[in-house]
């Protein structure tokens, strides 16, 4: 609703004029610049600096199903989302506090003005969504021009705009138009609410069976284009820009029918992003639902990025995705099977002034040669069903794609580990690992230079934990945490417990068999008559072990506290 603003008259006072009662703003002075209800419109313009403003334009107050549905908001604010599960148009606020603070991370969710752009279509077309064009889920369908001089093409500017990577262009042609859609946005929520839904918006339907291939890759690599070129023939299905800013934020899907492939396009790894961690758990649970895998790289030389990337994939697949999917199948109405093994990885890599891995006579294959690094790197690719390599050197644009297409018609007509999959199928995977693996997580970065870089390398031989102070110090060791008693080591200390309680000093004392003071004649007669001794440089002698013929006590219980201490190597004595 129009809220009253004017702050030149601040806040209604009992004692000055009666204002009309008006249930919002009413008015709309183009030279105040403020919406004002009836009575302050009045108030205001009585001013003699205000009398020769324009006449006022009538807020046109605004219709029921635009305002916001909340319990809490009553209708006082403008909708600004539609959640699709809780089937209501809600204001930020009442957004809020009905799915954050109650923790309902998997509603779907749209924003309000495309719900009302997408309800509009259908009202006045009456087609199918499927031929719906909508501003938030479709990127315009890319003609481009007659591909004449790609390195003039990629130097100048031109009236269109062109793709990241190569200048790949054709021709106009009358080839069937295609338009991608948002999957899950980058707060992993899905933009879809059912599998038809889905189906609908990708132009098939619900049982349509398809392979999932989705492609990942560091910011920048050309993923998007890679995808264009590769499955539909250079049209602009996914967007691509020239701009610095990532032009995929989150994910994006997009039905192939020539190829009876669900082609995804995902957010690129090391960009700029809000929460990594969160970008990369989108990752992986899209891997999860994969078939192939392709990791699109344009580095001269294979990059540790790779390797870590697709080891923790593996990792990550063993250890949670693949049991949450064949839970799926055994609580769901799945009568698919799930395969233990994860998807097919093509790593496609492209250089220029490098040559990629080509295996020749009598040496490994690229793709025994990429193992080989995968294992060099400690890293374990088992949860793959397969891995192929497509390696190209493009000394003259365009890049040529036929081998990466080649090589996924290889793979796509092998169903002896993974067959096509309906569509609402592969709706009820993602549904169910989104809904599993949600929630806040930690958004820390790992630091470049960590502490044990240049902390000292020494370890307690006790508990492990690590030496606190610099490199090659010249004083004891010191450790941050406590450490715990092994037998075999000893490594527990008497203290003075007076000193401890009164002072906080922890005084370290040791067996000894009689006091500072004394002869070593003297001393050695009271050993052999009152035993060893315990003495405190503050409080003296304070413990004797055998001070009365019968019922001595341990000295734990009477004047010393044991402490457990670390044991550090190459050196004799206990040390904090």
């Amino acid at each position: 609703m129009m809220v009253c603003f004017r702050p030149e008259l601040g806040q209604h006072d009992s004692r000055s004029t009666p204002l009309p009662q008006s249930e919002g703003a009413l008015y709309f002075c183009l030279d105040c610049d403020t919406n004002q209800c009836e009575g302050c419109e009045l108030v205001l313009h009585e001013q003699s600096r205000f009398r020769d403003h324009r006449p006022r334009v009538p807020v046109v107050k605004p219709e029921p199903h635009l305002l916001c549905e909340g319990f809490s908001c009553r209708g006082e604010n403008l909708a600004d989302i539609r959640c699709h599960t809780c089937e209501r148009s809600l204001c930020y606020a009442c957004d809020y506090q009905i799915h954050l603070l109650r923790r309902r991370f998997a509603h779907v969710k749209v924003r309000f003005r495309y719900y009302l752009e997408r309800q509009a279509k259908l009202a006045a077309a009456e087609v199918a969504i499927d031929d719906e064009e909508e501003q938030y889920l479709s990127a315009e369908p890319y003609c481009s021009l007659p591909y004449e001089d790609t390195g003039t093409a990629m130097m100048e500017p031109t009236s269109h705009e062109p793709d990241v990577v190569s200048d790949t262009r054709s021709g106009c042609k009358s080839l069937p138009t295609h338009s991608s859609i948002l999957l899950v946005d980058d707060k992993e929520v899905l933009q879809v609410s059912s599998g038809a839904e889905l189906a609908a918006q990708l132009g098939c339907s619900s049982d349509t069976s398809v392979k999932v291939v989705s492609i990942f890759g560091n910011t920048g690599e050309g993923k998007s284009h890679t995808l264009n070129h590769t499955f539909y023939n250079g049209q602009r299905v996914f967007q691509t820009s020239p701009q610095q800013e990532s032009c995929t934020i989150g994910v994006w899907a997009a039905h192939c029918p020539e190829h009876g492939l669900l082609t995804i396009d995902t957010e690129g790894l090391l960009g700029v992003a809000e929460n990594q961690n969160q970008r990369t758990r989108l990752l992986l649970k899209v891997l999860a639902v994969s078939d192939i895998v392709i990791y699109r790289t344009r580095a001269e030389r294979l990059t540790t990025d790779l390797f870590t990337f697709l080891g923790d994939a593996s990792q990550a697949y063993v250890s949670h995705f693949a049991h949450e999917l064949k839970a799926l199948k055994e609580r769901g109405k799945l009568d698919k099977p799930i395969s233990a093994l994860g998807p097919a990885v093509i790593v496609f890599h492209e250089t220029m002034y490098t040559e990629p891995l080509a295996g020749g006579e009598g040496a490994k294959s690229a793709v025994e040669e990429l193992k080989k690094r995968f294992g060099d790197s400690k890293r374990s690719i088992d949860a793959f069903s397969d891995l192929q390599y497509v390696g190209i050197q493009t000394v003259g644009l365009p890049t040529c794609f036929d081998g990466l297409r080649a090589t996924v018609k290889k793979v796509m007509d092998n169903s002896t580990v993974r067959s096509a999959r309906p569509v609402e199928f592969i709706f009820q995977a993602l549904k169910h690992l989104n809904e599993k693996f949600n929630g806040d997580i930690d958004s820390s970065v790992p630091s470049t230079f960590p502490d044990q870089y240049f902390t000292c390398p020494v370890s307690c031989l006790s508990c492990n934990a690590r030496c606190n102070k610099a490199m090659n110090h010249q004083d004891d060791h010191c450790g941050s945490t406590r450490c715990h008693y092994q037998s075999h080591l000893d490594n527990r200390v008497q203290q003075c417990k007076n000193c401890y309680e009164k002072f906080g000093r922890e005084v370290v004392l040791t067996p000894q068999t009689g006091a500072k003071n004394d002869s070593t004649v003297t001393a050695l007669a009271k050993f052999a008559w009152s035993g060893y001794v315990f003495e405190c440089p503050s409080c003296g002698v304070i413990y004797q072990s055998r001070k009365y013929w019968f019922g001595n006590r341990d000295p734990e219980e009477t004047v010393t506290r044991v402490e457990i201490v670390h044991v550090w190597p190459v050196v004799s004595i206990f040390l904090h």
